[in-house]
């Protein structure tokens, strides 16, 4: 099955938005843009001391410079997946928060939605605990294979200035 639509769940600065923009005709990013809560994760990692304004103004410019390739969603993962109707998606890619409740909340919302392939972000433990834990104890009758993706990081610097 060939992917047509993609769903980020947790955008932020848009980064991996853009790198799914350049293979996919569809990316539905979805997220809040809110106050992000970062104590689940235990390492320093560029981006994440970025006020929040300007989180949302880089995701804004990287989605301008998609060609329409990307939809801005911005809403909780839960509500968001209320507003799509099954197998409208061919991916998920979930990088949103990663405490367990959050992580389990994002996979209920997919798993409904019968999205075949599922990519999780942030398994290694240092980078939040949830995400580990979340996939195979909450969702015991989906088969789980593990995949190690690393996608190409963005040529665009971190911050982007309109």
């Amino acid at each position: 099955q060939k992917v047509r639509r993609v769903v980020e769940i947790g955008s932020h600065l848009g980064e991996s938005a853009a790198i799914f923009a350049t293979y996919f005709p569809e990316v539905y990013c979805v997220d809040t843009w809110g106050e992000r809560e970062l104590t689940a994760i235990h390492i320093d990692i560029p981006g994440l001391d970025i006020p929040n304004e300007e989180v949302e103004k880089s995701f804004d410019i990287r989605m301008g410079l998609s060609g329409g390739r990307i939809c801005k969603v911005k809403k909780a993962s839960p509500k968001a997946a209320a507003n799509f109707p099954d197998r409208y998606f061919d991916l998920v890619y979930i990088d949103g928060a990663h405490d367990y409740e959050s992580v389990a909340a994002d996979l209920d919302g997919v798993l409904r939605l019968g999205v075949p392939w599922i990519l999780v972000d942030d398994w290694w433990p240092l980078l939040g605990p949830g995400v580990r834990k979340a996939a195979p104890t909450k969702h015991r009758n989906h088969t789980w294979r593990r995949y190690v993706v690393t996608l190409r990081r963005s040529i665009m610097p971190t911050r982007l200035s309109p």
